[in-house]
């Protein structure tokens, strides 16, 4: 089925919602491609012009050389009635009919729990997410995001470090990463053993209207959803509003709420719909509590090695959040070395500032 649903793809003005009135009026693909005449095609509601481009392509396109080619470039297919395919995405509202996937098999990538966010986010928030993904990854949960700038770039980021497993969700076609610069961490997210996904033909780029919909990809694969920074008019909101509709849990960071980036995530603790946390010891305990995790404690550190200095300060701090000028007092290092210290610490995702700017562990 899946090199059909492939095939489609090759006519311009192709979408989901034509492949969903091909497979509700004919209920196979394989048919549609190769038999089907234009006038059954009409009758699908599929347009003119688009049953006229299938008639005239379908003898024209090799179907298998088109195959050979996308297994050449390591580009899998996965349909919705493939093994590998997610159960979860089954049961959401419009599941996909077909997956590019390179990288890691899907069903092998399990315990998803996303993290999403603004593309324009703040260095703290960059640094929350690069921290908690790096403490998730460690305990063995795959962390799935957009790749797209912000948020999305520094949880991929914090698994990658770890070495852990990350899936990024394309609003582009699985060729033709978006942004191009993030090209270099789709790889880094392969080496690492994760997967890279796309709904959306090979080389397609990415429309405005493919970020919105491949949001609901990215709830449809996770068991919960953690908003670290969004704000009220935000792709995040959008993931959350999916993950609500198919019963996910969802966490929030709340924020200033004279800040853009957090008014969407207080909007969404203030109204119920997502449990408020407000550091990495707390997504964990949720997380525990649910039966989601197992109640282990977290390695971050010790995958580490850290100077003696920043383990001196990372043991201080642990115990309750502290300013700078207090850390100084306490820990009797001269402030140079201190503040070598402390963004040691910070650069490897152990702590991170809170509302009140006091230096706090983000991971256990």
């Amino acid at each position: 089925m899946s090199k059909h649903i492939h095939a489609f793809w090759h006519i311009e003005g192709n979408s989901y919602q034509k492949l969903k009135k091909i497979w509700k009026f004919f209920g196979d693909f394989q048919y549609a491609w190769e038999k089907a005449s234009l006038a059954e095609l009409q009758r699908a509601g599929v347009g003119v012009d688009f049953g006229q481009a299938v008639v005239r392509l379908r003898g024209k396109l090799d179907l298998n050389k088109s195959m050979d080619k996308l297994w050449q470039q390591d580009i899998f297919l996965v349909d919705w009635k493939n093994p590998e395919f997610p159960e979860e995405l089954k049961n959401i509202s419009e599941p996909p009919f077909l997956l590019y996937r390179r990288g890691a098999e899907l069903n092998s990538l399990i315990n998803r729990v996303a993290i999403v966010g603004m593309r324009k986010a703040t260095v703290q928030g960059e640094k929350l997410a690069f921290g908690l993904a790096r403490s998730l990854a460690n305990i063995g949960v795959t962390v799935v995001s957009g790749l797209a700038f912000g948020i999305d770039a520094a949880a991929h980021s914090g698994v990658v470090q770890a070495g852990g497993e990350t899936i990024g969700v394309l609003a582009s076609g699985i060729a033709r990463v978006t942004p191009s610069s993030h090209q270099n961490l789709a790889e880094k997210i392969l080496a690492s053993g994760g997967a890279i996904i796309s709904e959306y033909p090979v080389t397609a780029e990415a429309l405005k209207f493919q970020f919105i919909e491949r949001n609901r990809l990215i709830a449809g694969l996770c068991h919960t959803i953690i908003v670290v920074e969004a704000a009220r008019r935000s792709g995040a909101l959008i993931t959350a509003r999916h993950a609500l509709e198919q019963g996910k849990e969802i966490m929030a960071f709340p924020g200033d709420p004279g800040r853009l980036q957090s008014q969407g995530c207080n909007d969404l603790i203030k109204k119920g719909e997502a449990a408020l946390v407000d550091c990495v010891s707390d997504v964990m305990e949720n997380l525990v509590e649910r039966n989601l995790i197992a109640a282990t404690k977290n390695s971050t550190i010790r995958g580490l090695n850290l100077t003696k200095p920043e383990r001196q300060l990372w043991d201080l701090i642990k115990q309750n959040p502290l300013s700078t000028d207090e850390i100084e007092i306490q820990a009797e290092l001269n402030r140079e070395l201190m503040l070598t210290s402390l963004s040691g610490l910070e650069i490897n995702g152990l702590i991170g500032r809170n509302s009140s700017l006091k230096w706090q562990t983000l991971a256990d």
